[in-house]
């Protein structure tokens, strides 16, 4: 929780409105803007966004799962 700015892409913690999301963000080097997408094809991409108009909670740095 101690990282809440996007350095690189990864796995991201945020707040919008009243929901809790985790998502994948990557941001392009060229525009530094954000696209924001779910491993869930359910769910459409959000594309062209500033970073500092994110409420990020934090990276994900480890997840547990069985196999």
């Amino acid at each position: 929780m101690t990282q809440k700015s996007i350095r690189n892409d990864g796995i991201y913690v945020l707040r919008n409105d009243d929901m809790i999301l985790v998502k994948r963000i990557s941001l392009n080097p060229v525009t530094k803007l954000c696209t924001i997408k779910s491993d869930n094809s359910y769910y459409e991409a959000w594309e062209g966004l500033k970073p500092d108009k994110l409420d990020i909670l934090g990276r994900v740095i480890w997840m547990g799962r069985n196999i």
